[in-house]
């Protein structure tokens, strides 16, 4: 969205493709509608996602329940919603053969329990997921260890988690 304002002044030459990873208007709604001056803000965004919703071809979307909203609540015309499931494809990606992943487990000191990794930045809704991985679903599946790593770590620190949540910070980018 905080391209909007650049697309629209290229004038109706240029293609816009909308690529949405949130429904902004209900994000910055639910973050700054009861601040001081966060009614300009969410207006303001409204109205972006709005024109980008109706300026271009096709807006892709990371789940139903946000094509849902840009139908419902921003009046987005439901042919040009693309469902782009954010994830990623696993049989696309390298994998360890089955007999050698017990070894590399035991060798950094993890059992045969299933593991689920969430990795995120701390933008506001990967805290919110974090914190429904702590305060929900971890502590009703203890034969699962939950690991998460990025920079959302951070917003948890000091507080105390489920023994199967591990929080392995911000990933370096020689790492990555």
């Amino acid at each position: 969205i905080y391209m909007a304002n650049a697309a629209r002044a290229l004038g109706g030459g240029v293609p816009v493709v909308y690529e949405s990873h949130n429904v902004e208007t209900l994000m910055k709604r639910a973050l700054f509608g009861a601040v001081t001056g966060g009614g300009f803000l969410v207006r303001a965004t409204e109205r972006a996602e709005r024109w980008a919703l109706r300026a271009a071809a096709f807006t892709s979307c990371v789940s139903e329940e946000d094509a849902k909203a840009f139908r419902g609540k921003l009046g987005a015309d439901g042919a040009r919603l693309l469902l782009a499931a954010n994830g990623v494809d696993c049989a696309e990606r390298p994998h360890t053969a089955p007999q050698l992943r017990p070894q590399l487990r035991a060798a950094i000191g993890m059992g045969a329990e299933p593991t689920l990794i969430f990795i995120g930045s701390g933008h506001p809704p990967n805290r919110d997921g974090v914190e429904f991985l702590i305060r929900e679903v971890a502590p009703v599946n203890p034969g699962c260890t939950f690991v998460v790593a990025g920079s959302v770590c951070g917003w948890f620190h000091s507080r105390r988690v489920p023994a199967n949540v591990v929080m392995l910070g911000e990933v370096s980018t020689p790492v990555k």
